[in-house]
């Protein structure tokens, strides 16, 4: 069975329970709500606990297999369930077997549905600087007197073996590719040449854009080039696979822009198998994440400064100062994510990472440099670990007046995330830029970001968010896309500037004025025809995500969002 009547991310959500995943695309957050009712948290019990015992009680995994294949049956074919459990399970009974929590305590952790309980072994605190906060000032926003432009681009999901004429309609989570079965009793719909919804992007496709991108912003100062490169094939991906597509996307990139600089994180779909980044003290190397930091290394070696590369080696994250007064720190932020199944047994700073953010921050502070924050996973979204994302709140919080800027992708679509300081929640503070995705794939149409920053003060003015119509460039295929600006912020949404402030204020007119939200929604999606409706619940969920820097924090930050 496929469930023909979910959408395609309820039906991901699905086979992303049954094989005890948190998400098979980037983040399945937009769809929590209305999977929550058919998905039980009972179910998540069951299925966690399935690992859970095989790896207490050292069952075979042939008989672990046995028990599992049936249940994702329910979801999916069985080259995809027997693919899913051949790549995750070897690591999720290898963590299972020092996980000192229960099941019911993973899925409180794993889960929004479930119960949240308090678990000892998952409370931790970084030590902030024991410096005082300086006074924060209102910060006058006059006209900038220079600027630069800031290139973002994320979720390319490059498919090499997209196939144009393959089926577009397939019973795998991932479909237009000669392997790709066509669904029971549907109308065969090809896959097309620029690109199909519920496939990823082809490579003449990413060739295009970056292609444009080259030849019309010419005056970019660097770009941010934040994660999630490989497809999302998870069930048949391999190490030496996920290394190869990895290669292929940053070619891509050094062709079209070999002079300018890149600065890079580490999407969750990188890794094998797909979320996971063992911590440090995860030695043994059947299991380590040294095959993929040491290749990682090499690959970002002509972007990254040496005296950082140990620093990406070690834990995926790195600090880089593209221009005098302003440093750029980049996030691992796997050691957030609830599919990295090695959290479930420590979750404790994995790699020590935001106590270096911590230290990062402070030196920034006492010297006067302003920071940009950038990441892949957006650290208020339902997929990061609740205690990770209150330890990262409150350094948000603490190092107001020096971060001026934090940048995520992930979610596929166009958003933000404002954040609120941890001590008077009525106070905007800060606002995390979530771009949209170049793939396809849940039938968005292919977007990037130019953001426009005041090199004096390393506020952003404005951004623009650009677009390729897939539907209108597969219409008229004989001749190239057009990519075109769907909109600008300030301009969109009647902004003074875009410090937190607006973008809180924002969010209350939105509630307010039905044409405003309607316009955010259509942005929200960049402009796709296939964007679902939405009701009183849509709406408040949505508004409720961008005021949502933390995650489930909602009864904390959208009790007035519902009168």
């Amino acid at each position: 069975l496929s469930f023909p009547f979910l959408s395609l991310r309820v039906r991901m959500k699905v086979i992303v329970l049954a094989t005890l995943l948190c998400s098979v695309t980037g983040s399945l957050e937009i769809i929590f709500k209305r999977v929550e009712s058919s998905i039980s948290c009972g179910v998540c019990e069951l299925l966690v606990n399935i690992f859970y015992t095989a790896a207490k009680k050292n069952e075979p995994m042939s008989f672990v297999k046995l028990k599992f294949v049936p249940l994702c049956r329910v979801a999916q074919n069985s080259i995809v369930c027997n693919g899913i459990f051949d790549t995750f399970a070897p690591d999720i009974l290898e963590a299972f077997q020092y996980v000192q929590i229960s099941p019911t305590e993973i899925c409180s952790m794993l889960m929004e549905a479930c119960p949240q309980m308090r678990i000892p072994e998952h409370e931790w605190t970084v030590n902030l600087t024991s410096v005082p906060k300086p006074r924060v000032q209102e910060k006058l926003r006059s006209k900038a007197n220079n600027v630069i432009k800031i290139l973002q681009i994320n979720d390319i999901h490059l498919d090499t073996d997209y196939a144009v004429g393959s089926t577009s309609n397939c019973q795998e989570p991932l479909c237009c590719r000669n392997l790709s079965t066509n669904k029971l009793l549907a109308r065969n719909i090809p896959a097309e040449r620029w690109g199909s919804a519920e496939c990823d992007t082809p490579l003449k496709t990413l060739d295009y854009i970056l292609e444009v991108i080259a030849e019309r912003h010419t005056d970019i100062s660097y770009i941010m080039w934040l994660g999630d490169i490989a497809p999302h094939d998870i069930w048949r991906q391999t190490k030496a696979g996920q290394l190869i597509t990895l290669r292929d996307g940053i070619s891509a990139l050094k062709r079209f822009f070999p002079n300018t600089p890149v600065l890079p994180t580490i999407g969750n779909h990188e890794t094998k198998p797909d979320g996971s980044y063992p911590p440090p003290w995860v030695t043994n190397p059947n299991f380590s994440i040294t095959w993929f930091s040491e290749a990682l290394v090499e690959l970002w070696k002509d972007w990254i400064p040496p005296s950082q590369l140990q620093n990406v080696l070690t834990g995926g994250y790195y600090s880089i100062q593209p221009h005098p007064g302003l440093k750029v720190l980049s996030l691992n932020t796997l050691y957030c994510h609830c599919r990295n199944w090695w959290l479930y047994v420590n979750s404790t700073d994995p790699a020590q990472q935001l106590l270096w953010l911590v230290t990062e921050l402070q030196q920034a502070e006492s010297t006067g440099q302003k920071v940009h924050i950038i990441g892949h996973i957006p650290p208020g979204n339902a997929d990061c670990l609740k205690v990770w994302s209150r330890n990262y709140y409150e350094i948000v919080s603490r190092y107001e007046s020096t971060i001026t800027g934090q940048f995520f992708g992930h979610t596929h679509l166009d958003e933000f995330e404002v954040f609120y300081d941890s001590q008077n929640l009525s106070r905007p503070v800060s606002v995390a830029y979530i771009a949209p995705s170049i793939t396809p794939f849940e039938g968005g149409n292919p977007s990037y970001r130019i953001y426009t920053i005041d090199s004096d003060t390393w506020e952003v003015i404005d951004y623009e968010s650009l677009i390729m119509d897939y539907k209108k460039a597969n219409k008229y295929s004989e001749s190239n896309p057009e990519l075109f600006k769907l909109y600008s912020a300030k301009q969109a949404y009647a902004l003074n500037n875009l410090g937190p402030k607006e973008w809180n204020k924002l969010i209350y007119r939105m509630k307010k004025e039905p044409l405003l939200f309607d316009k955010f929604y259509q942005n929200y999606y960049t402009n796709s025809p296939n964007r679902p409706s939405y009701g009183r619940q849509d709406k408040f969920r949505i508004l409720c995500n961008l005021k949502s820097g933390k995650t489930k924090a909602a009864k904390k930050l959208c009790g007035d969002l519902k009168s």
